[in-house]
């Protein structure tokens, strides 16, 4: 009886799934498409391109370095799945007008491997000021609005 109740327990570990940690380190993009945009201008910044740096801090959370935002920013998973709560990512002032665009950013995906990643970001777009109007034809958005890409990473 203790044998069966032995190899049942060993089965039993070796059928659950602890996750896959990602390894710290620098991950380079591997490419990004559009998957969805109620912005109205098809010129959207989504080339998710260069090198970002992943480091784990404990189990179940990493954070991520990428010059493209203004801060680091913290993601956690469980199981192969992760996520990255939305966060303010961005700002900017336009010129000689009164309108100042924000943007948020959240990222949801899986963990292929400890060196591999795909994702989907959603990046929220949204401004403040008297010259709104003037500031959304010029840059030939809708605002606020939202648009999301899938992209996917690889470690060094």
């Amino acid at each position: 009886m203790k044998l069966r109740l032995a190899v049942l327990s060993v089965l039993l570990l070796a059928c659950s799934d602890p996750g896959v940690e990602p390894r710290s380190g620098t991950w380079n993009y591997g490419g990004s498409e559009i998957a969805s945009n109620s912005c109205g201008n098809d010129a959207l910044p989504t080339d998710a391109s260069g090198p970002f740096r992943l480091t784990v801090t404990s189990d179940g959370a990493f954070t991520v370095v990428d010059g493209d935002f203004d801060t680091t920013f913290e993601c956690t998973y469980d199981g192969d799945q992760f996520t990255c709560p939305s966060r303010a990512a961005g700002m900017y002032k336009v010129d000689f007008i009164d309108a100042t665009l924000f943007y948020n950013v959240g990222i949801t995906g899986t963990i292929l491997s400890a060196s591999e990643l795909t994702g989907t970001q959603v990046v929220k777009a949204r401004c403040e000021g008297a010259s709104c109007t003037i500031a959304a034809e010029t840059t030939g958005y809708t605002l606020p609005c939202e648009y999301s890409y899938t992209f996917d990473a690889v470690a060094q």
